[in-house]
């Protein structure tokens, strides 16, 4: 199941495109995201901060191989 959500989201952009309905859905990843910090003591789950860029620079990838 691992390589369907790796073969969609490289060619559609999205992990969930063709999942059936007991399939888990992933979320989308944005500007809301959160990130899994983990540091020498405890895991801390954080904003991250650098989610819109690598969005744009994920999305822009998508429209040069789109193409």
């Amino acid at each position: 199941k691992l390589q369907h959500y790796y073969s969609s989201f490289i060619i559609n952009g999205d992990p969930n495109i063709g999942l059936s309905s007991s399939d888990i859905e992933w979320p989308k990843y944005g500007s809301s995201s959160h990130i899994l910090y983990i540091n020498s003591s405890t895991p801390v789950q954080m904003k991250d901060i650098d989610a819109d860029g690598r969005c744009d620079f994920l999305l822009s990838r998508m429209s040069v191989t789109a193409n």
